[in-house]
């Protein structure tokens, strides 16, 4: 029973994940990663390119959803990061 358990249960687990991932990804991805992801998708599915997929940085969401949080938890800073960027693009 035991052992028919663990294996109906690493497929179920797998296809959870990959739906989960997919959901969550246009969410927290970057846009820079979601056009590599969907330019190797194209190359692949219709221009016939031979090679793995590519796989998604998903360590870079973290940080900028904390580093966005934090500027909205903290307007002063926000500010004075908007006047930063302002004074390099003059």
């Amino acid at each position: 029973m035991r052992a028919g358990c663990a294996q109906d249960l690493m497929p179920i687990a797998g296809k959870a994940l990959k739906a989960n991932i997919t959901r969550l990804g246009p969410r927290v991805l970057p846009v820079l990663e979601q056009l590599r992801f969907a330019a190797d998708f194209v190359q692949r599915r219709w221009l016939g390119a031979k090679r793995p997929a590519y796989v998604p940085d998903f360590t870079c969401a973290p940080r900028r959803r904390a580093r966005r949080a934090r500027l909205q938890r903290r307007p002063a800073l926000a500010q004075q990061r908007s006047q930063l960027l302002a004074s390099r693009a003059a």
